[in-house]
């Protein structure tokens, strides 16, 4: 459970990096 979380947030982040350039 914590696993996909954590896996989720990183997709998150990459996906909000990918917006600001």
């Amino acid at each position: 459970s914590k696993k996909i979380t954590n896996s989720n947030e990183m997709l998150c982040r990459s996906l909000q990096n990918q917006a600001n350039e």
